[in-house]
């Protein structure tokens, strides 16, 4: 099974440190969500340090941003929807917060963008899916990104949600 995260040279901006790359993110750190808001990462569905020879799709939009992520982790397209990273092509329109870093800003000011293009690639830099309360985050200081994946079920192809958030209040122990 291939990772379902992102590589950890993607990178997030850090409330107290800027921006760094996800392999660098502690528990508890606050890093950036969109719309002028920064939340704790309480915990990680994958933190994988020596995870080698991962599958990947390294994508560009257009206005420079570079993300690498797994096939099946959720990005937001522009009016909102998460949907599996495979699912994207060129020209796609990915939700951006680029312009509320600055918390200052309105997230009303907030912008699409474009995939230029994607590669698929195999990283070397370790695999990370951070978790914060709103369940998404921004990858490259303007993608935002899910906290969660898509599990595909069999031959119907419906898409599951998958967290350990969402595990620990679906089972009772």
């Amino acid at each position: 099974m291939q990772p379902l995260c992102l590589s950890g040279d993607t990178t997030v901006n850090s409330l107290h440190r800027g921006t760094i790359p996800l392999s660098t993110v502690q528990l508890g750190e606050p890093i950036f969500v969109g719309n002028g808001k920064y939340e704790p990462v309480y915990s990680f569905g994958h933190f994988g340090p020596d995870v080698r020879s991962a599958k990947m799709l390294k994508i560009l939009t257009n206005s420079g941003t570079t993300f690498t992520i797994s096939d099946n982790h959720l990005v937001f397209t522009e009016n909102n929807k998460a949907i599996p990273a495979a699912k994207l092509t060129v020209g796609s329109s990915l939700q951006s917060s680029s312009s509320s870093i600055d918390s200052r800003q309105s997230a009303a000011s907030s912008t699409v963008k474009h995939i230029k293009s994607i590669q698929r690639i195999v990283s070397d830099e370790g695999v990370y899916a951070p978790f914060t309360a709103s369940g998404r985050f921004v990858v490259g200081g303007d993608v935002v990104v899910s906290c969660y994946v898509a599990m595909l079920e069999g031959g119907n192809k419906k898409i599951w949600l998958l967290s350990h958030h969402l595990l620990a209040h679906t089972f009772t122990f």
